[in-house]
């Protein structure tokens, strides 16, 4: 099994976690003034049945079992929360070169990641 320590998770606004993850790419960059979309790159999730079972799934189980937007959970070496990003839908996903289990994904596009503060416990 895995035991590598994710920074981040990826949860929906009840709590649901969608998967838990090694890394993201472009969250902590500086909102483009042309009001261009930010993209998300989220290497090396490990995706819940549910999650796994949207990417899987045909175009038809996908438009009928969406994934609700969420967030981006940053984790501390303990584990703990530390901060959350809102970030949109899957836009696209691939398998991730590090893990057999694991995807790559592409969250967004979203035009803000500002820290969301009140979410945190």
């Amino acid at each position: 099994m895995d035991d590598i320590q994710p920074k981040f998770l990826l949860i929906e606004a009840n709590e649901h976690i969608y998967g838990s993850c090694l890394d993201a790419e472009g969250v902590f960059v500086e909102a483009p003034e042309d009001d261009e979309p930010v993209t998300i790159e989220i290497p090396g999730c490990l995706p819940s049945p549910r999650m796994r079972d949207h990417l899987g799934g045909s175009k038809r189980y996908r438009r009928r079992n969406s994934l609700e937007p969420g967030a981006l959970r940053m984790l501390d070496t303990a584990g703990d929360p530390l901060a959350e990003f809102w970030v949109g839908e899957v836009i696209d996903w691939r398998p991730s070169p590090l893990g057999r289990e694991r995807v790559d994904l592409a969250r967004g596009p979203i035009r803000d990641c500002r820290l969301q503060r009140d979410a945190l416990p």
